[in-house]
């Protein structure tokens, strides 16, 4: 069974994005977007081969952070909406069931499942309890306002255990793993 990663940026004060979903502040001290030379996401990314993501995600994407290139090249990724978009070989828009989806993908085979965002396909997957690993990056600046990484209405708690914390220009990754 694949498992269902979170691997997401956030503010120190726990914002994902501001109010208008831009994430532009989302960068080290080094003041590059991305994590180009990040290690551990580079290791990450080698070892999912599904993306998972929001529509809103998919445009500030496409649109702004990196409207030139894909960067997800050579991975499935399913973008979650209401609205149609023409599906190419591997971007496939998809109109229903959001977890049914990422539970019918955990089910096959291959690599992991990477949850990009946004907000309420990363709280719908927290709150049903599927998310495997969560790499959290806590990114060097304070928003004040914004949408927030975790929502206030999840049904159960979730322990977690810490499997590593890393820094790199600035930011701080820690990867958890939900606790059996």
């Amino acid at each position: 069974m694949r498992k269902i990663d979170l691997y997401i940026a956030k503010s120190v004060d726990g914002y994902m994005a501001d109010k208008d979903g831009n994430i532009s502040f989302l960068r080290g001290e080094g003041h590059e977007p991305g994590m180009d030379n990040d290690k551990l996401f580079e290791k990450f990314f080698k070892n999912i081969d599904i993306v998972v993501m929001g529509r809103h995600t998919y445009d500030n994407i496409v649109n702004e952070n990196t409207p030139n290139s894909w960067p997800c090249e050579g991975k499935i990724t399913y973008v979650l909406t209401s609205h149609p978009g023409e599906d190419t070989e591997d971007i496939i828009f998809y109109h229903h069931d959001a977890l049914q989806l990422l539970q019918d993908l955990r089910e096959g085979t291959g690599k992991d499942i990477w949850v990009v965002g946004g907000p309420k396909v990363i709280h719908d997957a927290i709150n049903a309890n599927i998310v495997d690993n969560y790499y959290i990056s806590t990114v060097p600046f304070i928003l004040g306002s914004g949408i927030r990484l975790f929502r206030d209405n999840i049904d159960e708690p979730i322990s977690l255990d810490l499997i590593k914390s890393y820094a790199h220009d600035g930011i701080i990754t820690s990867h958890y793993v939900k606790t059996i």
